[in-house]
């Protein structure tokens, strides 16, 4: 399934519609994340600290390709004129205060993701990077390592 989708990005890449082929292509490799879950044991699962609201790991410094950065903004124009003015206002207020930090400092602020709610969700949960949806999930059974420890809450007892 990788390889497919793989080779569906390389040839999105060289379409007419390149824009839009990478945006479903990135969909398939949302899928394909959540169909691993869908795979994984009972004890796989358990080794899982995160849970729907868990904001704990919201705080780092995430890269977000251009074709993410596409998804992420066709979502947010689906908002409410309410609802993407409050993500407006977190990402201005964001953006003033990590403003030329580097890394580590913006890390040692612990500032929340903008995209996050009062209560701690993610208000573009289906378009989020990439990297933030595997970033809790064991993903030892793709690169073949005991574990990938991407959360602290994570495999605590390894």
């Amino acid at each position: 399934m990788l390889d497919e989708i793989r080779e569906a990005a390389f040839a999105a890449a060289s379409s007419t519609d390149c824009m839009a082929a990478l945006q479903r292509t990135l969909a398939d490799y949302h899928q394909w994340a959540e169909m691993l879950i869908g795979t994984q044991d009972a004890k796989e699962r358990s080794l899982i600290a995160c849970h729907a609201g868990c904001d704990h790991c919201c705080v780092v410094n995430v890269s977000v390709s251009l074709v993410e950065g596409a998804m992420i903004v066709n979502y947010l124009e689906g908002l409410t004129p309410g609802d993407k003015d409050v993500v407006v206002k977190r990402l201005d207020r964001l953006w003033r205060r990590i403003r030329g930090l580097d890394d580590e400092e913006r890390l040692a602020l612990r500032s929340s993701c903008a995209f996050l709610d009062d209560n701690g969700w993610c208000c573009i949960y289906p378009v989020r990077p990439f990297t933030v949806a595997v970033s809790a999930r064991p993903t030892r059974k793709i690169v073949k390592r005991p574990y990938v420890a991407n959360c602290v809450e994570n495999f605590s007892q390894y």
